[in-house]
């Protein structure tokens, strides 16, 4: 990681993600990129501006899948 963030002088990011969406994205095979992160972050922004205090949304919405002893994950219906 260290030897990645030098690699741009000029530059230093890093992504961080809860462990909800981590696993998310692990289990449909998808990369955690900043793009991701602000298409995500976009669409949590779309919600009901009404609402105070904004809602994370992991609270505002149910994972489309579940953890279920150590059987692994399983898709919610």
């Amino acid at each position: 990681v260290v030897q990645r963030i030098l690699e741009v002088e000029h530059r230093t990011r890093l992504l961080v993600v809860d462990r909800v969406t981590d696993e998310f994205l692990k289990f449909h095979g998808l990369p955690c990129t900043e793009d991701r992160a602000i298409e995500m972050g976009s669409l949590s922004s779309r919600s009901s501006a009404a609402s105070s205090p904004r809602a994370s949304p992991r609270d505002s919405a149910t994972p489309p899948y579940s953890r279920q002893s150590s059987e692994g994950i399983f898709i919610n219906k």
